[in-house]
């Protein structure tokens, strides 16, 4: 399987993303992660809420169940969240892969796809600015 360059783009900036998104709350204590992030979200929320957005992109482009039977939604601790981001993550790129894999070019999967990437950086920046030191 070749990579297009779309695609290739896409992945890298997917893992970018996350890699902002992981450095921006590397540092965090379990105060931190309970914390508002000023929009009545706490940071865990803020997770555990990319992580189901993901999931849910990558089900509607993929075209497969958004939530696996017997998982929650949400997670209510930073560790579940970060878990469960990197869960979304595998499906993702699973969809990604198959774009890749497809004859036809899909611009409105890839598309949503870098919606994802754009959500976690927006959320690393929300992360950091709130938490930033002087």
């Amino acid at each position: 399987m070749t990579t297009n360059p779309d695609t290739a783009a896409l992945r890298a900036r997917l893992e970018a993303s996350r890699a902002e998104l992981l450095d921006a709350i590397a540092r965090l204590t379990e105060q931190d992660f309970a914390s508002d992030l000023g929009n009545g979200e706490s940071v865990v929320e803020t997770l555990a809420a990319l992580a189901a957005e993901e999931r849910a992109t990558a089900a509607e482009v993929g075209g497969e169940a958004a939530v696996l039977p017997g998982r929650e939604s949400t997670a209510s601790l930073a560790p579940q969240a970060v878990h469960d981001l990197a869960g979304a993550r595998f499906e993702t790129l699973r969809v990604l892969d198959a774009i890749e894999g497809s004859d036809q070019r899909d611009d409105v999967a890839l598309a949503a796809i870098a919606a994802t990437a754009g959500r976690e950086e927006a959320a690393a920046g929300r992360i950091r600015e709130r938490f930033a030191t002087d």
